[in-house]
């Protein structure tokens, strides 16, 4: 049939046809984009778009979404999401179960360690009663300091927040140091010394040796350790002396006329170069500066108890 058609006409057929041809491959392959958008590869197979969801995973404060399909578990959707599990992490779910349209997956971070921390050991605040002021008044003598200990505890965290921890042991790196307020208690001993002794109606005490009226008082304190004249520890009821006076060790009992301010018991224990060269009488040890500059100068009496032997 084509030995019948021109040349000229031949060759303008065969182009035809070629050029509907590549026109009809050119249509197909652009139609086959639109074609595969309606599935979706999962784990190298393809899947029909509409039998796919999306599966929330919920991990390390993200919300991760995962497009799935019918019987993938857990453990696959996790791997999809690239979340990977601690020893001791909790699930939502099972690893091996199905997840269906609605779930979504949640992954707590579960973390056990011993954490060793500083803390701070409360003071407390404490009331003295205290002859140095009048009924009614009180003073702060000093202010109160926290201490520091150091605590170490086994702890369990959950998506880093604390929900249990007991305590391992503890070690006190400084003590507290308490806030002392000092209450006005006209006729209230300072000294804790008791030596029960006995005393008439008005408190003073009676079966002594002899008493020195009108003495003049001072007060000292000194830092923590400080070694009186007899050898021992300064505190509170140890008194300065001149000992050609009043021997060391001699027990004795100070208080003013009135008896409004009362050391108390107290022992000789200590000198000083006032009461050496007889500017006072006696020097009455405190707990603080606060309280010896309240103190001042006084006028007591003295009663020698007992003399040492």
């Amino acid at each position: 049939m084509m030995k019948n058609i021109p040349r000229t006409a031949q060759s303008l057929f065969k182009k035809l046809i070629t050029l509907t041809l590549v026109v009809a491959c050119i249509l197909s392959l652009s139609a086959l984009p639109a074609h595969a958008s309606n599935f979706v590869i999962l784990d190298g197979i393809q899947f029909p778009v509409e039998h796919t969801f999306t599966v929330n995973v919920i991990a390390d404060g993200e919300t991760i979404p995962v497009v799935t399909t019918w019987g993938f578990s857990v453990e696959r959707i996790l791997r999809h999401a690239g979340v990977t599990l601690g020893e001791e992490d909790q699930l939502s779910h099972p690893l091996g179960r199905h997840i269906v349209p609605g779930e979504e997956i949640r992954v707590e971070r579960w973390v056990r360690d011993v954490y060793t921390a500083q803390e701070k050991i409360p003071y407390e605040t404490i009331e003295v009663p205290s002859s140095l002021f009048a009924a009614g008044r009180r003073m702060l003598a000093r202010e109160g300091t926290p201490g520091l200990q150091k605590s170490t505890y086994s702890r369990l965290l959950v998506d880093g927040v604390v929900v249990y921890q007991d305590l391992l042991y503890q070690s006190v790196i400084s003590y507290p140091v308490s806030r002392r307020i000092l209450a006005g208690a006209p006729g209230m001993r300072v000294s804790p010394f008791n030596f029960q002794w006995e005393r008439c109606e008005n408190g003073r005490p009676i079966n002594y040796v002899t008493r020195l009226t009108n003495q003049r008082a001072t007060a000292y304190c000194n830092s923590v350790g400080t070694i009186t004249s007899i050898g021992a520890r300064a505190q509170v009821g140890f008194v300065a002396v001149d000992p050609r006076v009043i021997p060391y060790g001699t027990l004795l009992y100070i208080t003013s006329s009135c008896r409004t301010f009362v050391y108390g018991y107290a022992i000789a224990a200590d000198t000083g170069g006032d009461l050496r060269r007889g500017r006072i009488d006696v020097d009455l040890f405190f707990d603080s500066h606060f309280e010896t500059v309240h103190h001042g100068r006084r006028t007591v009496d003295i009663y020698i108890l007992r003399l040492p032997s």
